[in-house]
């Protein structure tokens, strides 16, 4: 049986992470897991404005993973 694989990641985090690895070289090694994870949730989605290179970046990631997986994008109001 397949093990599942899943990160969770504050949005403004993994944006971040994505900035270090187009700084130190490792971006397109970094991008490239993302849309093979079974799940991926990006918590507090919305809540830092994005540079228009975060934007990019989080349109690659969705674009990426609906291309790969069935994806759902959820906003959850409390």
């Amino acid at each position: 049986m397949k093990q599942s694989s899943m990160d969770t990641e504050f949005t403004h985090k993994l944006l971040g992470h994505l900035n270090a690895r187009r700084a130190d070289g490792g971006y397109s090694q970094y991008m490239k897991k993302l849309p093979g994870l079974d799940l991926l949730i990006l918590d507090d989605f919305g809540l830092v404005q994005l540079t228009p290179q975060n934007a990019n970046d989080l349109y690659e990631i969705i674009l990426d993973r609906y291309k790969e997986n069935q994806s759902s994008l959820q906003a959850i109001d409390f």
